[in-house]
C-alpha cells in the first residue's frame, strides 16, 4: 500500500495510524522517471515519484517521500522523510530537505541549501 496524500503532515499522520497495524508499503515509480540503478539513489518506503521525474546521481529519499509531475532533483541531495514536491518543484544538488518540507508548484531550493523540518516553500506569485 502506499498513502497518496499531498500534505506532509496529513500524509504522515495516517502513516502513523497505519504502521501499528503492520502494512507493508510499496514504493512507486512511474517508468518515465529518468534515473540509472548505478547512480546511487536510496528510495525509502512508501515512497511514490510520479511521471516526468528527472533525478541525477547520489541522492538519498527517505520514507514516504512524495515528487509530484515533472520534479527534479540534483546530485547529492537529501530529501528526509515525508518531504512532499508539487509539479514541478525543483531541488538542488546537495540540499538538503528536513522531515516533512513541502515544496509547491514550480517551488526551487538551489544548491546547498538545507530547509527545516515541516517547512513550506511556496513559489514567488
Amino acid at each position: 500500500m502506499v498513502v497518496a496524500v499531498g500534505s506532509s503532515r496529513s500524509r504522515a499522520a495516517v502513516v502513523a495510524r497505519l504502521t501499528s497495524r503492520h502494512l507493508t508499503f510499496a514504493t512507486l515509480i512511474h517508468p518515465s522517471v529518468a534515473r540509472a540503478d548505478y547512480q546511487h539513489i536510496r528510495i525509502g518506503q512508501g515512497s511514490i515519484i510520479s511521471q516526468g521525474c528527472i533525478l541525477t546521481c547520489d541522492i538519498h529519499l527517505g520514507q514516504h517521500v512524495l515528487l509530484n509531475l515533472g520534479c527534479t532533483v540534483g546530485h547529492d541531495a537529501v530529501l528526509n522523510d515525508f518531504c512532499s514536491l508539487m509539479p514541478h518543484a525543483n531541488v538542488g544538488g546537495e540540499a538538503h530537505l528536513e522531515t516533512g518540507v513541502y515544496l509547491g508548484t514550480n517551488a526551487t531550493v538551489i544548491n546547498q541549501v538545507r530547509v527545516g523540518r515541516n517547512t513550506v516553500v511556496a513559489p514567488a506569485q
